[in-house]
């Protein structure tokens, strides 16, 4: 039960957000580099936390840079 209101919060504040989003633009090439990618969860082995990379693109400087972050899996310490 507690899946199924969560699923339908996030519907319902996802809708809110787009009718809230300003007109729709083409997307441009310089807009990939504006990305940031999340990739590779891992659980810790107490089942407490999850570790991920984030990764961004910096332009000017033809390079990446990825960063391990931590959360933990209650969403509460970060």
């Amino acid at each position: 039960m507690r899946k199924l209101f969560a699923i339908t919060f996030l519907f319902a504040c996802g809708s809110q957000i787009a009718q809230a989003q300003p007109a729709k633009r083409v997307m441009r090439p310089s807009d990939v580099f504006k990305m940031v990618a999340v990739a590779d969860p891992q659980v810790s082995p107490d089942g407490l936390w999850v570790a991920y990379t984030v990764t961004t693109v910096d332009s000017i400087k033809d390079s990446r840079s990825s960063d391990v972050w931590m959360i933990s899996l209650d969403g509460k310490n970060n």
